[in-house]
């Protein structure tokens, strides 16, 4: 679980599911724009995870945990995870764009302006 490798893929082991997914990384109170790796081994009623660095989408679940939410299974568990995963990636989209099209009116309108950097950040 905590090997190097970084190709995302899902291995049925028996009666074990052995996976590594996307997330986000977690920073203190948001997620950053920085795909990190989730590896985990999964059973029929346990989950269990490695991380080398704080993910989103399994904190955010951890918080629907505390508040009382119940998954019956591991894989509705994991489920949740990659949900929120595509949320965030849904909303980064958003936000992306949302750049372009801003730093495409400032071009459009011929503004002297210089936004390499901000489309260079968008490029990554």
């Amino acid at each position: 679980m905590l090997g190097p490798d970084e190709h995302l893929r899902l291995d049925v082991l028996g009666h074990e599911i052995v996976g590594v997914v996307p997330d986000l990384q977690q920073e203190i109170a948001q997620p950053s724009d920085a795909v990190v790796r989730l590896r985990f081994v999964m059973s029929n009623r346990l989950l269990v995870s490695a991380r080398r660095s704080p993910v989103h989408s399994v904190e955010i679940d951890r918080r629907a945990i505390e508040a009382g939410k119940r998954f019956p299974t591991a894989v509705s568990l994991l489920d949740a995870v990659i949900d929120q995963f595509a949320d965030a990636i849904g909303r980064m989209t958003d936000r992306l764009g949302n750049e372009i099209d801003g730093i495409e009116d400032i071009v459009m309108r011929d503004e002297p302006s210089d936004h390499r950097p901000r489309i260079g950040h968008i490029r990554l």
